[in-house]
């Protein structure tokens, strides 16, 4: 009897999770793992749709969580905590982004104003859940917590040994798929993976795919304050 009871234990033993990690956890263990309190990045993004293609180049700026400052060919982005900046220099003029004008595409492609400077912690906004693993990777669902966030319903593929997100496809409230992004290619920097080249499909757009790729990279830089101020905006 007892040995009985005692191989019924082990059975049940195995059978447990044991150290399971939760949605949460998983996000958290992320974003920590991509988080530089601040950094330098140059790339390319090139766009591909039923009318032709197009590429330009970008330079990128961060500091924290809330500076950022992208410079493209003809366009400056600036973000400063949840406010948005952008310049145009043909018309030597600032503009202050917001409501469904964060949502405009870049230039063309499949990247809105609001995918290029996303920086809050995904656990601000979404509730997670871990919905399946296999031997590579986690599946999570995300559920907005609030009204304000472009996407409402994310679902998003962590490799398990790296911590990194694979694939994210970006739907609305009821489950529409909107975007769908995939890295394809990575590169090591201090140890750690950082996407060297992006796919960004927008299912709205008719055989329209954007690819973006990451040429240089540097963190724990000395940055000069101005470089996040609206007057560093006019070249």
């Amino acid at each position: 009897m007892f040995r009985s009871f005692v191989t019924t234990l082990l059975f049940f033993l195995i059978l447990l999770p044991l150290g399971a990690i939760s949605g949460t956890e998983i996000v958290r263990e992320v974003e920590k793992r991509g988080y530089f309190e601040n950094s330098y990045s140059e790339g390319v993004i090139e766009s591909t749709d039923r009318l032709g293609s197009s590429s330009f180049k970008f330079k990128s700026f961060s500091e924290g969580d809330d500076k950022v400052l992208i410079e493209l060919d003809e366009q400056k982005i600036l973000k400063l905590g949840e406010t948005l900046y952008l310049f145009y220099p043909d018309a030597d003029v600032v503009i202050r982004l917001q409501g469904s004008a964060l949502r405009q595409t870049i230039l063309g492609s499949d990247l809105s104003y609001q995918d290029m400077t996303q920086s809050s912690s995904l656990l601000n906004e979404y509730d997670v859940k871990l919905l399946e693993e296999n031997q590579d990777t986690y599946l999570l669902e995300l559920d907005a917590t609030k009204k304000s966030v472009a996407y409402p319903k994310q679902l998003i593929w962590v490799d398990k040994k790296n911590f990194t997100i694979v694939k994210r496809q970006l739907s609305t409230k009821e489950g529409r798929l909107l975007k769908e992004i995939e890295v394809i290619e990575f590169v090591t920097y201090n140890q750690r993976l950082l996407p060297k080249i992006t796919l960004v499909t927008d299912v709205l757009k008719k055989n329209s795919t954007t690819k973006m790729t990451l040429n240089k990279f540097e963190t724990d830089l000395k940055l000069d304050p101005l470089i996040f101020s609206i007057q560093n905006l006019k070249w």
